[in-house]
């Protein structure tokens, strides 16, 4: 518990707000062609939650700290995550999938 900093273990910590859910179905929506390509390409994809994370803690932390916002929190980035890992998930779930041949 030592290595979660103080707005974790707050009842008032900001979780799922609509910056955290835009900012995931927005990259979600980005990296989901990304998942796609790189399935019909390698034959793998992947579920973009790191992906996601980084890109929204690279783009929040800043304008967080320059507009004097509410810092961006473990709470939301988990939402985030959340949000964009499924939306770029999705879409490639199926898409590996054999189709059924036409009946002759």
């Amino acid at each position: 518990m030592a290595l979660l900093d103080d707005s974790t273990a707050r009842a008032d910590a900001r979780e799922l707000t609509p910056r955290a859910l835009a900012t995931g179905m927005i990259l979600g929506a980005l990296l989901a062609p990304c998942n796609v390509y790189s399935g019909l390409k390698i034959g793998w994809s992947f579920n973009m939650s790191i992906t996601a994370l980084l890109l929204a803690f690279a783009f929040w932390v800043p304008v967080t700290r320059l507009f004097g916002l509410a810092p961006w929190g473990v709470l939301e980035s988990n939402i985030n995550q959340t949000a964009a890992s499924s939306a770029a998930s999705i879409i490639s779930s199926g898409s590996w999938r054999r189709s059924p041949r036409s009946p002759s």
